[in-house]
Order: C-alpha cells, then structure tokens, then sequence
C-alpha cells in the first residue's frame, strides 16, 4: 500500500483468497492497527476507501463472519486549519469467535465467545425475486451435506432449492415426509424467514389414513383451499397399500383412485422428502403419478442390493446424472471393539432369521449385569471421547446413537448423574421437542430420530452403538457431521462399536471399512478392555 493514497487503497486478490490462516492474520492486523471492539459489534473499523471497505468486507465474510457497511462524514482539519469534510465507510463486524478479531491487549473485547447473537451469523435468505426466463442447468452437489457455496458466500442447500422451485410456480404443492420431519418443514414453509412466505392456514398437515379420508372427502366436495400440503410417507404409503390389498376396492376413500389422487387435488408440484429411504414403494407411488413435476430430495441415493439399484437406475438414468466432483475428505472414523465376559449367557440378536440390532439391545436389557456391563461401557467410552481436556470447545455436541427408545432412556439417566450440571444432557426420540438438540452437549438418540434430515450446529462427535448394514444408513450417519465451519480446523470424529464375537457385527465392520474409505480422513480400529 505504499505510495497509495488513503481513498485508493484496495487488498490485491491474491491476500483475499490467500489460505484462511493468513485472511485471519491480515484482518487481525488490520484491526489490531485501526479497529476498536464493541458491544454490539465484535468490531467497528472506518477507512476512507470504498474498495478497501468492500475488500475487507469480502474478507470477514469469507471467514464466516458479517460485515455490514454504512457511510458517514467526518470532519477534519488541515496544518493550516482548514476544515473539510470526507466520507468515511464504517464496518461493523461479527465474527462467529469474536476473540479471534483483535490479537493486542489494549484492545480487550466487550463481549466474549458464547456471545448469542455469534450464533445468529448464518446468512438469511431476504427475498426472492423473478429475474426472468431464460435456459438454465440443474446442479446437484455430490457431497453428502448437499451444501454449496454460491455467490458472497451464500450456503445453500438442496431444501431451500425445492421451496425456491415452488415459489417460483406459484403451483399447490404436496410434500411427502417421515411423520416426525412433518413440524420441521412447516417450519421451513411458513413465517418470515421462508422463501415461500406462507402461513400455517396455508398448509395442510395430513398425518393418518383418517386424515387423508377428510382431505380427499372435502375435495370431492369442492370445499378444499390449501397452497401446500404436507403429508406423512406413511400416511400415503398406507394408501397405495390399501388399493393393492383390496384389489382395488377405494371406497374407504371416496373411491379415488390413485391415478387420480393429485388431479382432485390440482397439485402442481410433488416433493418427497428424503427419497431414498423408501425407494421401492416411492417407485410405485410415481407410476401412478401424473403430476407436472416431481423432486426426488436425497443425500445419500444408494441403492442397496441389485434389485434396489434396478430401481434406482430405472428413475435415475446415468445420463442424466451429473459426473462427481472433487470430494474434500474431513471426517476421521474409530472403530470401537468389545468383547462378551465369560459369565454372559447368549445374547439374542437375530429376529426371523436376519440380525436385530434391537434384539440385541433388548436381550441386553434383560440381564442385569449385562446390562450394567454395557452401559458403564457406553459411558466410559462417552468420557474419552468427550470430556477429557481439550476434546472440545464450548457449545462443540456429541450425539450417542442406540438402538431402542428404553435404552436411550436408560442412558440418559445414566450421563446425567454422572455429569450432573457439567453439561447439559438430553434424550431425543420420537416426541421428544427438538430443543434437546439444539440445547444440549451430548444428546442421545436413535438413527431413526437423528440419522437423516436433522443438521445439528457444532457436531463434533458422534458414537454409534448400533451395528447396522445398510449402505444408506451408515452414510446418514456419518454425514451427520458437517464440515466445521465455526472452526475449520476442527476434525469431526465418528466412533462406532463392533462386538467382536458377533459375526454380524464384524461383517458390517468389514463393510463400513469398505464403504468410507474414499470418502473419509482416516480409518482406524481400537482395541479397547471392555466385555459386556
């Protein structure tokens, strides 16, 4: 910057896109040098320069934080006491750490690093705006979180892209969920912050095959007005099963039939939420779909065995799937193995011939010791992983998968009296509110509950006690953990247990093994003394 003058002065791209511990070293100079820290900023800085302003914009933001402008004039006076004025461009800055922004002493901070509002940083959508027609591509990102980066850092995310293709229809809608994700996108569908902009009276909410009766009854009676409904999976699984079961028979349901189910309803538009988990019936259910369009929302589309992937490449044309892209690995995973003490009895875990996780989880529960065995396992395990020093940094979560809604109760009990008011500990399962996620340490759950379609802010770890198989599933599981964007120099973990005296158990090692290593950090296997 020698030589340049003070309106003129700029920040070369080739420090803006330098590596992120040296964009944070430039802004800490910067503010460390002209920069004051305030209360409801992290940080104010005024430099004569628009561009230099907007270059240290780009590079707040760049590092996760917000950057916001606004101009005033300043007085000042010459050697010869002349005054004029300038104007001045003023930068209010929040960093998601806001102790990072200044590095000397005489600059302390007026607010510290569990500040709230650090918490409120993510970019929001603030309007949608139709720019006109024109050719377009669709892009799905192949990474398994499905977020991209647009535009001035703009994370974006396969949900926001189907609501958007919605609002920009202006065509009735039906999204098809799990019963439990039905609260979370109404959520997404109403209030201010929505890209859609509706309000619940705008929304169907159809859980049950009575309440599909009501809809389809006022339908036929032409006294039905929604924008959009929401309908459990199950609830219309149940009623495709009811024609196939009764030969036909819908009378039960107004006699609609079901290539005739979405025309009654002049639905424009069908979503399907978390697609692959059901693939075969969702199969069926589009053979009998006449709906202008339909969206396949998935991240982990892999089929399971030959049959489920005939199916996939039936609905899913390689040619029509875009080739996939560099993948940055940032994931380390630890295989946990345990073995059986020598006074254990047979421990259950195969239910019509195939293994039952919650089988083995229920035999357990029945014997006592075992039992206490297992869970003072499960506990000691939580211990290493999380509260030793310097294992995590304040509001960094654990999640602790089983396999049955008694267990997680039964260790719920078990971490809090252990930790007491050390963390804060909760179980979520089926309807349990979604604030234990949001407001605990560790949570404890099921990978029915938390396994899909649940971003859970600062994951840290998660310790899968389950042995489960499927390839859809564990990738679930494992892409629970996001990229650590509060730090980047965080490495997620995922722990899962192996009884290695359980074929089966060994067996979806071997294929977990398989399965993630092109796609993470590191694979390691852990011996541990534990017998159950």
């Amino acid at each position: 910057m020698n030589g340049v003058r003070s309106p003129d002065k700029f920040i070369p791209n080739i420090y803006k896109n330098a590596k992120l511990k040296d964009r944070l070293a430039l802004l800490q100079g910067i503010m460390d040098m002209s920069g004051e820290p305030g209360i409801q900023n992290h940080g104010t800085l005024s430099v004569h320069s628009k561009q230099l302003a907007e270059d240290i914009q780009y590079l707040v933001r760049s590092l996760g934080g917000t950057c916001k402008l606004s101009q005033r004039s300043t007085k000042l006076s010459t050697t010869d006491k002349q005054i004029y004025y300038v104007d001045m461009q003023v930068l209010h800055i929040k960093l998601r750490t806001p102790s990072t922004l200044f590095t000397i002493a005489n600059k302390p901070l007026k607010v510290s690093d569990n500040d709230p509002s650090a918490k409120l940083l993510d970019l929001e959508i603030v309007s949608v705006e139709p720019a006109g027609e024109d050719e377009a591509v669709c892009i799905s990102v192949e990474h398994k979180d499905k977020l991209y980066i647009a535009e001035d850092f703009v994370v974006t995310h396969n949900t926001f892209i189907a609501l958007a293709t919605v609002a920009a229809s202006e065509q009735r809608f039906v999204l098809a969920t799990k019963g439990g994700f039905v609260t979370r996108w109404l959520r997404d569908c109403c209030g201010d912050d929505s890209v859609l902009g509706l309000i619940n009276e705008d929304i169907i909410v159809v859980k049950g095959s009575e309440a599909l009766k009501v809809v389809i009854q006022l339908a036929l009676t032409d006294q039905l007005e929604f924008k959009g409904l929401l309908i459990s999976t199950n609830t219309l699984n149940n009623y495709y099963k009811h024609y196939f079961d009764n030969d036909g028979d819908m009378s039960e349901y107004g006699g609609l039939h079901p290539v005739a189910l979405w025309q009654l309803l002049n639905v424009g538009i069908l979503i399907t939420d978390e697609f692959h988990m059901l693939i075969h019936m969702n199969f069926i259910r589009e053979m009998y779909n006449h709906v202008p369009k339909t969206i396949a929302l998935s991240g982990t589309m892999i089929p399971d065995g030959p049959f489920m992937k005939l199916i996939h490449d039936t609905l899913f044309p390689k040619e029509c799937i875009a080739p996939e892209p560099a993948y940055t690995k940032y994931i380390a995973v630890k295989a946990l193995f345990y073995g059986i003490h020598a006074d254990t009895k047979e421990i259950k875990c195969f239910r019509n011939a195939k293994y039952s996780h919650t089988m083995y989880e229920e035999s357990i529960i029945n014997k006592p010791k075992v039992l206490k065995r297992y869970t003072d396992m499960l506990l000691q395990m939580g211990v290493n992983i999380y509260d030793r020093e310097g294992r995590h940094e304040p509001g960094e979560k654990m999640i602790i998968y089983v396999s049955t809604q008694d267990m997680a109760t039964r260790l719920t009990d078990i971490y809090k009296a252990h930790f007491g008011d050390k963390y804060i500990i909760n179980r979520f399962v089926s309807l349990d509110p979604y604030s234990h996620v949001e407001d605990s340490d560790i949570i404890i759950s099921t990978p029915g509950s938390l396994g899909t379609a649940h971003d859970v802010y600062k994951l840290r770890y998660t310790l899968l006690t389950t042995a489960l198989g499927k390839e859809d599933t564990n990738i679930q599981l494992l892409f629970r953990l996001r990229k650590p964007t509060w730090n980047p120099e965080v490495t997620p973990e995922m722990y899962y247990l192996v009884n290695r005296e359980v074929k089966k158990h060994m067996d979806y090692h071997y294929r977990k093994r398989e399965l993630f290593k092109p796609i993470t950090l590191s694979q390691i296997e852990l011996e541990t003394p534990f017998k159950v």
